[in-house]
């Protein structure tokens, strides 16, 4: 193939996707996933990603001569920036405040040669809720290993994958199916002395599926226990600025944008983008530390928040 002939393909290329870029600005300044079928597109364009292709196609309609258009890219490039920093980035003081309740939520990517190396780091946590996703290799049975390694615990599984380490009493167990390949554990337990009820989450990562009905099957049980102390918490799958938790958020608060500090992101590792697992709590509960840590041993980020009982 000739250089004029690459040339005509980089110059196609820059111009589709200067089409798409302008697609993805519109679909998150408007719509963003209200429409599931074309939600997939506004998922595959956090504002970080949008940041890197601005500043990319700015260099390339640079090169090509067009400086309007490669002025217009570094506009839409810095308003990017503006806008990730503001979504996605938690800029609070890091506080030493100390919860009653410790709950840790990990996606640890059905792990192998790596269990040794998490569930260490997991019984360093000291947490009284270890809210598991993704607990087992594939066609792989190893429960076994996780009650070795958690003696102190309580060990529920649930469909969907997910896992439940329980450091106190398990009184009840009820599970759902909200929607094509999602699920839901709802834990009636007693902790440190008090009852609280943990629903435990793991949604159809599926682009094509909605996310729309289980966060609406998710609001109505939520609604239905609000008289309670109550978690929600898993591998949602959906960024936290989806319109489709506006019927979630009127029932609990998100425990990093409420008292986080740092980076959002928890999805994929070493270069999260995505926020796709979240700790909620109704009122009941106070949020009063919450932190996501990074680590090799999977390509979830995990999150570890503290909580007080509210009067």
């Amino acid at each position: 193939m000739t250089r004029r002939a690459w040339a005509r393909i980089l110059f196609a290329a820059t111009c589709g996707g200067t089409a798409l870029v302008a697609l993805a600005f519109l679909m998150h300044l408007t719509v963003r996933d209200r429409f599931h079928r074309p939600a997939f597109f506004f998922y595959a364009t956090p504002w970080s990603v949008l940041v890197v292709a601005t500043v990319l196609l700015a260099l390339l309609w640079h090169r090509r001569g067009r400086r309007g258009i490669a002025a217009a890219c570094t506009v839409l490039s810095l308003f990017a920036l503006s806008c990730w920093l503001a979504q996605d980035w938690e800029w609070r003081r890091a506080t030493t405040t100390r919860g009653g309740l410790r709950v840790v939520l990990w996606n640890v990517d059905r792990p192998e040669q790596r269990f040794p190396g998490i569930s260490h780091w997991l019984r360093s946590q000291e947490a009284d809720v270890l809210a598991i996703a993704e607990r087992e290799p594939k066609k792989r049975d190893r429960l076994a290993r996780w009650k070795a390694a958690f003696p102190g615990y309580k060990v529920i599984t649930s469909h969907g994958e997910m896992l439940s380490l329980v450091r106190g009493e398990v009184l009840s167990v009820e599970e759902n199916v909200l929607g094509p390949g999602s699920f839901s554990t709802l834990l009636r337990t007693r902790l440190r002395g008090r009852e609280v009820l943990i629903l435990q989450v793991d949604m159809n990562g599926n682009l094509p599926v909605s996310r729309r009905q289980p966060i609406e099957r998710i609001a109505g049980i939520v609604a239905a226990q609000r008289a309670e102390p109550l978690l929600v918490l898993g591998d949602f799958n959906t960024p936290r600025n989806s319109v489709c938790f506006a019927p979630l958020r009127a029932e609990v608060s998100n425990a990093f944008e409420t008292v986080g500090r740092g980076y959002a992101a928890t999805w994929p590792m070493p270069v999260p983008v995505l926020s796709l697992d979240h700790i909620w709590g109704n009122p009941r509960l106070r949020p009063v530390r919450c932190e996501i840590v990074s680590s090799w041993h999977s390509d979830h980020r995990a999150l570890v928040a503290e909580f007080d009982f509210a009067p």
